[in-house]
C-alpha cells in the first residue's frame, strides 16, 4: 500500500508539471520530498511548482549560466540537499543560498565555475558535504575555510588548482574526508597538503591519483636532513629511493607476480613520480637532475617493463 501511494504521488506530480520538465517525488520512512528538473534555461518560474516542504532539489543537464539570489529561500526550513550539476553554471550570486540554514549537502559538480568566493557559504551554518569537483576552478577564497566550520566532506577534485593552502585546513575541525586529485598541483603543495591531512587524520586515500607512498618518501628525505619542502632536491631524493627499492626487488632471485603486476602500488607510485620528475626536469633544465636520470636510466627502463628482468644479459 505504501509503495502504491508513493507511485501514485509521483505520477500525479509528473502529470501536473511535466511541461516544465520537472518531477515531484514523495517518499516516507524517512520523509523525503524531491523536486528534480532536467534541461532548464531558467529556474525562477520552475521552482514555483515545487512543494514548500521540499527536502531535496536536483537540477541537472541544464543551461543555467547563473544561480540568482534568494531563489531557494522559501525552502529554508526543510531543504537538506541542493544538487545543481552539469548545468553550465558559470557564476553564483552572493545571496543565492540565503536562508538555507538547514542545508546539509551542496553539489555543484560538473559546471563551469572558475572562482569560489567565501560569501557563497555565509548563510550555510549546517553544511556537511560540499562537492565542487569537475569544474574549472583555479581560485578558492581563503575565507571559505572559516565559513564552513561544520563541513565533513569536501570534494575539489578535477579542477585547475595549482595551489591549496594547507595551513587553513585546521580551521575546519569537523572535516573527515577530502578529495583533491587531478588538479595541476605542484609537488610541494601536494606533499605539504597530504602531511597536514595526515596530521588531522582526514581521509584522502580514496583519490584516483594516490600519492601516499611518495609523500612518505619525501618526508623521510626531509627528516634525514636532505632538504626541506619546497626544495626540488627532496623530489629527486624520494625518486631515487623509490627506484632503488623497486630495482632491488626486481633484481632479486625470486620474482613476485604481484610485484611485476602493473596494479602494484609501488609500480603505480613509480609511474606517477617518474612523470612528475621528468616534467620538473624539463621546466628547470637542472643539470644535476638530468645527470640523476641518466644514472638511473637502466633501472627506469627495467621498472617501466618489469618482465625485462628475464631477458637481461
Amino acid at each position: 500500500m505504501k509503495i502504491f501511494f508513493k507511485v501514485l504521488i509521483c505520477l500525479w506530480g509528473v502529470g501536473a508539471i511535466s511541461a516544465d520538465k520537472c518531477i515531484v517525488s514523495v517518499s516516507y520512512l524517512p520523509v523525503k520530498v524531491e523536486f528534480t528538473c532536467v534541461g532548464l534555461s531558467t529556474l525562477n518560474e520552475k521552482l514555483n511548482s515545487a512543494y514548500k516542504n521540499t527536502t531535496v532539489i536536483t537540477i541537472q543537464d541544464s543551461n543555467l549560466m547563473i544561480i540568482p539570489s534568494n531563489l531557494f529561500s522559501s525552502f529554508g526550513i526543510t531543504l537538506k540537499t541542493l544538487d545543481i550539476h552539469e548545468s553550465g553554471v558559470r557564476s553564483v550570486d552572493t545571496n543565492a543560498f540565503w536562508g538555507l540554514v538547514y542545508l546539509e549537502k551542496l553539489s555543484l559538480w560538473g559546471n563551469k565555475l572558475t572562482t569560489i568566493p567565501a560569501d557563497w557559504f555565509t548563510h550555510l551554518p549546517n553544511l556537511r558535504v560540499l562537492d565542487l569537483s569537475f569544474n574549472n576552478i583555479d581560485t578558492i577564497d581563503y575565507k571559505v575555510y572559516y565559513t564552513l566550520p561544520n563541513l565533513n566532506e569536501l570534494n575539489i577534485g578535477y579542477n585547475k588548482l595549482k595551489g591549496i593552502d594547507y595551513n587553513l585546513f585546521p580551521v575546519m575541525t569537523q572535516l573527515r574526508k577530502v578529495e583533491f586529485g587531478n588538479n595541476p598541483l605542484d609537488w610541494s603543495y601536494r606533499v605539504l597538503l597530504t602531511w597536514q591531512l595526515d596530521n588531522q587524520r582526514i581521509d584522502y586515500r580514496g583519490m584516483w591519483d594516490d600519492w601516499g607512498w611518495m609523500s612518505s618518501a619525501i618526508q623521510e628525505c626531509q627528516n634525514n636532513g636532505y632538504a626541506t619542502v619546497p626544495d626540488v632536491k627532496l623530489l629527486y631524493c624520494s625518486f631515487k629511493r623509490l627506484v632503488g627499492f623497486l630495482n632491488k626487488n626486481l633484481s632479486s632471485g625470486v620474482q613476485s607476480p604481484s610485484l611485476l603486476n602493473r596494479d602494484n602500488l609501488s609500480v603505480q607510485a613509480f609511474t606517477n613520480l617518474n612523470q612528475c620528475v621528468k616534467s620538473k626536469v624539463k621546466v628547470d633544465g637542472d643539470l644535476l637532475s638530468l645527470k640523476l636520470l641518466e644514472t638511473l636510466l637502466p633501472e627506469l627502463r627495467l621498472i617501466e617493463n618489469p618482465t625485462a628482468i628475464f631477458h637481461r644479459p
